[in-house]
């Protein structure tokens, strides 16, 4: 329980200290916002310090709990409710808001994910 309640306060302080400097950003807040963001952001990063060894297990529990903090953040801060298109029952459901993929579908190109660095001279690097 106690490790729960870590994580639980660690996606806190993450979620808090990325959603004011948004808030100025996005919303015309304040730019006194950012002084808890870094607040915020620091006391994540010490709580991080204090989660168990720093293997795959442990941060993949945490990225669970913050997947659950981040919706309930939606839920009670933003009003946002899961919708439909949240059906975890059928995943099918789900879309992609994201504009770069309007390419989907028959005979269009798929949005690319992957990233090609190139020297100076236009050569792949390592070639």
């Amino acid at each position: 329980m106690t490790t729960f309640l870590l994580y639980v306060a660690t996606a806190l302080a993450e979620i808090v200290g990325c959603y004011l400097p948004w808030l100025w950003l996005r919303q015309g807040g304040s730019v006194w916002l950012l002084l808890p963001a870094v607040v915020s952001l620091a006391l994540f990063a010490w709580l991080l310090t204090l989660h168990g060894a720093a293997t795959g297990r442990v941060y993949a529990a945490y990225g669970g709990v913050y997947i659950g903090a981040a919706i309930a953040w939606l839920w009670v801060v933003d009003g946002v409710r899961p919708s439909a298109l949240a059906d975890v029952n059928n995943p099918e459901k789900y879309e992609s808001q994201w504009p770069a993929n309007a390419g989907y579908g028959a005979g269009k190109r798929p949005r690319s994910a992957t990233i090609v660095i190139t020297k100076n001279d236009g050569g792949l690097i390592g070639a």
